[in-house]
């Protein structure tokens, strides 16, 4: 019998948490590798770790960092060692724990490449009942740059391609004195330019047009993504005193409706959000490129300094704890717009 292996992780589900949500959550906490989660770019090696969580799952009935929100269990992907002592006999093969220790390896290097390199490591073992350690391999498997190339020899290629060659072979080189002539000799000499043709003025290139460094003439447009029905438009008024234009979401998913439908400059979020939270809403934003270089403030209520760390690893350029006094938050937001090229006003709007 063969066994289907199928990733439901794009389908949508009002009811599980776990399944991927189109078009917001980009992969799914429990499933993803360290890198990824930092925000770095999804290597088949991680596709390796999704198959090392799946595997320990399959083999001790639970997962290897089971915690009460998705952030807890980003931040154990990231920092907490993986629970080996359930992967060791008589419970699971000793060769099969190495392996699935191999695939949850916080390091991407330390991991196998990819599936197909995961795939003959589990030939090998049913050969020989091991499984390869990566850092004591001395040799790599052939990859799609090392492919083994038999080199025929001129008897055996095919009729036609030894005649072309023969033929090709017994024609010999043209000469100056062949049939066709000699051939034309190229004239370097330089042509005389008449006096009265000459200019009478050296032309001098066109200076280099230096990029403009002129402020935008448009007032810097912030976006406000807060769920607190009396913080959020509090902020509004606070911001459009100080001189920019504030728009406001109510939810992540509102934030990405608000951010496809204006230019944006910053965006100053809260992190706890029903439903998409606002670290599922960095990761959404930090993935598109029309985005990607978006200032993203967040600010929260909570002090924990695991939820700061994972917020600048996620791509945040601050983290600033609520609730917070009207001029520095002010002066944070334009300490992150004036390299954008956005001047503080001489006097802020009324």
């Amino acid at each position: 019998d063969t066994v289907s292996i199928l990733d439901f992780g794009l389908a949508r589900s009002e009811k599980s948490p776990n399944l991927t949500r189109h078009g917001e959550v980009l992969g799914t906490p429990n499933y993803m590798a360290p890198e990824v989660l930092r925000g770095g770019r999804a290597l088949p090696s991680a596709d390796v770790y999704s198959i090392g969580v799946m595997l320990f799952r399959i083999l001790t009935g639970s997962l290897p960092f089971e915690r009460d929100s998705p952030l807890a269990v980003a931040m154990a992907h990231l920092q907490a060692p993986v629970p080996v002592e359930k992967l060791v006999p008589p419970r699971v093969p000793e060769a099969i724990g190495n392996l699935v220790r191999r695939c949850l390896e916080k390091d991407a290097a330390l991991r196998y490449d990819d599936a197909r390199e995961l795939g003959a490591a589990l030939d090998r073992m049913s050969e020989d009942g091991q499984a390869p350690d990566r850092r004591h391999r001395t040799e790599k498997p052939f990859g799609k740059s090392q492919q083994i190339t038999k080199i025929l020899s001129f008897d055996e290629l095919p009729q036609s391609v030894r005649d072309a060659v023969a033929a090709k072979a017994a024609t010999p080189p043209p000469r100056e004195d062949s049939g066709s002539g000699p051939v034309p000799k190229v004239d370097t000499k330089p042509i005389p330019i008449p006096a009265d043709e000459r200019p009478t003025e050296v032309v001098k290139p066109l200076p280099k047009e230096e990029p403009s460094k002129e402020a935008p003439r448009r007032l810097p447009v912030i976006l406000i993504v807060d769920d607190d029905d009396d913080l959020r438009p509090l902020l509004v008024r606070i911001l459009t005193r100080a001189g920019f234009t504030a728009l406001a979401a109510s939810s992540g998913r509102a934030a990405l409706d608000t951010l496809y439908a204006n230019e944006v400059d910053l965006i100053l979020m809260d992190v706890m959000m029903p439903g998409m939270d606002g670290f599922d809403t960095l990761r959404v934003v930090r993935s598109q490129p029309r985005f990607s270089k978006v200032p993203v403030i967040m600010m929260s209520a909570a002090a924990d300094q695991s939820r700061k760390a994972f917020a600048q690893q996620a791509g945040a350029v601050e983290y600033l704890q609520k609730p917070m006094e009207k001029g520095e938050l002010v002066s944070r937001i334009w300490a992150r717009l004036s390299p954008l090229g956005f001047g503080v006003p001489a006097t802020p709007a009324p």
